[in-house]
């Protein structure tokens, strides 16, 4: 551990690290920036070229389908970010409609601006004409032609042109800015001169003094044949330039791997780092008298919401416009219509009769008692704590449970921002952690005016991926909340009948014909009332048909007709242990016996007398008093004459007044 982690540090102003321990990006800045040289353009061989599989068209074309769906996936879950797609490496120069200064052969293909329909839309086309006309990007994006047999331009002048970009554009001013460098090429600066390596380092850094991480995917390129395997060694240059993330020596970056061997590990890669891993908190960590380090911590499970919807009407030209709200105040002496402004608003209360003259309405006395019983309470329940986490000691792994977790857990990380030094520190308390199987346990106070609550700190060691060089999984503790006692509930005593071994083998046979062996996973499960919204949206925003099995492609259904097959048999062998009958229904059979059964008909009360006397209704309709009749002796009448019995009381007396007026006259 640096024993002068906090040299320097004695002199800050406690102002100024409040400010940037608040300070947070809001939004995402994601610059593409694609590599459009011949051997990203090149169709890999194929057994049937006029019929090519996505696997068989070229690098680049890939990489644009990639993108689009990194782009309508981003339109969903963070639409507030800004994204650009920059292609260098082509024999036009375009700059962006700020009128940034570029370098030679760096192509704008969108500006780097908020995500809308229309940009999506273009890439869209682009990605279906190109799989159409195999000449297309070719076209569009002609690969330059270097002297010296060059197979790049300066690497150094694409991260300027990158840095003009993010710099002369206003919206990236307080944004998290990163660049996602995508090539094939291992060896950009091959036959150049040798001033241009250091170039590239110091342009590289550069972006990251400007706080725009670089994001490498680099992609193994393809082979002109099937049997020959390629792949890409990030030694020969890039590991040379590209600056680390973190100031550790211990820690390997995960992006200087061996470069990918499948394409498929971009578009995972891509995912992964699509949405930004946004800071929730940044605090202080307390780990004995005057000795803290600084940590970062994320959020890793937030349950989605519904979208919220927005009120629309169609304008003059067929448009639709979201309409604004407006509140009024109706001032009654003038007749006027006054626009409330938000400092008029004011919250209090009511003293008296509200529909008298003289009631007497209290707002500023609110306000002031307020703010007395929230000073009040907040003394109760902070008991004056600082804001941040304090170690308290360690305990075996072991001995916590899955149970104990009583809310969302946060995955925390060091971060130089406030104290220099925290990373190693911090490197230090998770590698004698995991060497001894311990967690640790820690009081936590996440945010002003909240109560302190015990919380475990699960350390958790990196994974590499072995194949590429990509992190599975990153190395930090886990912030998990503990419960108190009175938050312990017990769990109520229930006896119920022990199966016997025959009928828990049974058992165990058939759930291990369907057990899933790679588990649960939500990256393969969406919710699909989400998913179903989303491709809606999707359809009408690009114009797109609703494909029927987005409809019934729902994968939270349990696939019933597979189970049957895998495991029907020994299902109903289980049953028989249990001693349920197990009932084998034929479906001709039970059609056959529905076919059989004729509709009930409603049964006329056999007691009831069809021989009416008319006389006694055509006395009493002659004297208008058929409403004393009972309701049974009308239908009664009905019936025998013939008559609807349906309806209410006066529908009955109408009829059978029409049909003695008829019969007898008036």
């Amino acid at each position: 551990m640096d024993k002068n982690w906090d040299e320097g540090l004695a002199d800050d102003d406690p102002e100024l690290l409040d400010e940037k321990r608040s300070q947070l990006f809001t939004r995402d800045a994601s610059l593409f920036v694609i590599d459009a040289a011949a051997g990203m353009q090149e169709y890999p061989p194929s057994q049937d070229p006029n019929d090519r599989i996505d696997e068989e068209m070229p690098l680049l074309h890939r990489t644009f389908d990639a993108i689009l769906r990194c782009l309508k996936r981003k339109a969903f879950n963070s639409s507030d970010d800004l994204v650009g797609v920059i292609i260098y490496n082509t024999e036009e120069t375009k700059p962006d409609k700020e009128g940034s200064d570029v370098k030679e052969h760096v192509y704008c293909l969108q500006p780097i601006e908020q995500l809308n329909g229309n940009n999506i839309r273009n890439l869209k086309k682009l990605v279906d004409g190109s799989r159409a006309d195999p000449e297309l990007l070719s076209r569009k994006f002609k690969p330059a032609v270097f002297e010296n047999n060059r197979t790049s331009m300066p690497i150094g002048n694409l991260y300027i042109s990158c840095n003009r970009f993010f710099r002369n554009n206003p919206q990236t001013k307080n944004a998290s800015k990163r660049i996602f460098h995508i090539t094939c090429n291992d060896e950009p600066q091959k036959n150049a001169p040798e001033d241009w390596l250091t170039a590239s380092r110091t342009n590289a850094s550069d972006l990251l003094e400007s706080e725009i991480i670089i994001e490498p995917f680099f992609i193994a390129p393809s082979s002109s044949n099937f049997d020959i395997k390629t792949s890409f060694d990030v030694k020969k240059f890039y590991a040379q330039i590209l600056p680390k993330k973190e100031n550790n020596e211990d820690v390997t970056d995960p992006s200087m791997g061996e470069g990918f061997a499948k394409f498929d590990n971009l578009e995972e890669k891509l995912r992964k780092l699509e949405i930004p891993k946004r800071t929730s908190f940044t605090h202080m960590f307390e780990l004995g008298d005057n000795f803290s380090i600084s940590v970062k911590g994320y959020r890793t499970v937030v349950d989605q919401k519904f979208f919220p919807y927005v009120m629309v009407a169609e304008n003059k030209k067929g448009e639709l416009e979201q309409t604004e709200k407006e509140t009024r105040l109706q001032d009654e002496s003038k007749f006027t219509l006054n626009e409330i402004t938000p400092s008029e608003i004011k919250q209090g209360f009511v003293l008296g009769d509200k529909s008298s003259d003289g009631a007497l309405v209290v707002s500023t006395f609110l306000s002031t008692v307020r703010r007395l019983l929230h000073f009040a309470d907040t003394i109760i329940r902070t008991f004056d704590l600082p804001v941040g986490l304090k170690l308290l000691g360690f305990q075996d792994i072991d001995t916590l449970s899955p149970l104990h977790n009583v809310g969302t857990a946060s995955f925390i990380y060091p971060t130089e921002d406030l104290i220099e030094g925290s990373t190693r520190t911090f490197s230090a308390l998770l590698k004698s952690c995991l060497k001894l199987k311990k967690l640790a346990l820690v009081r936590t106070v996440m945010r002003k005016n909240a109560a302190p609550i015990i919380s475990a700190l699960l350390p958790q060691e990196e994974v590499i991926d072995s194949d590429d060089g990509s992190q599975i999984t990153p190395n930090g503790f886990y912030l998990i909340p503990l419960p108190f006692a009175d938050d312990l509930r017990s769990v109520p005593q229930i006896e119920n009948m022990k199966a016997n071994d025959e009928q828990t083998e049974a058992a165990g046979r058939w759930l291990k014909k369907l057990r899933k062996k790679s588990g649960y996973d939500p990256k393969e499960y969406e919710n699909p009332y989400f998913r179903l919204l989303r491709r809606n949206i999707e359809s009408q925003a690009l114009d797109e048909p609703l494909d029927e099995n987005d409809v019934k492609n729902d994968k939270t259904l349990p696939p019933i007709e597979q189970m049957k097959d895998r495991a029907g048999g020994l299902i109903d062998e289980w049953k028989s242990t249990l001693g349920w009958d197990v009932v084998k229904v034929d479906p001709e059979v039970e059609e056959a016996k529905l076919a059989d059964v004729k509709p009930n008909k409603r049964k006329i009360d056999a007691t009831l007398d069809n021989d009416v006397d008319d006389s006694a209704f055509i006395q009493k309709w002659r004297a208008n008093q058929l409403d004393k009749c009972r309701l049974d002796d009308l239908k009664n009448f009905c019936r025998s004459h013939g008559l609807k019995v349906q309806g209410r009381k006066s529908d009955l007396i109408e009829r059978i007044s029409a049909k003695l007026e008829s019969s007898y006259g008036k």
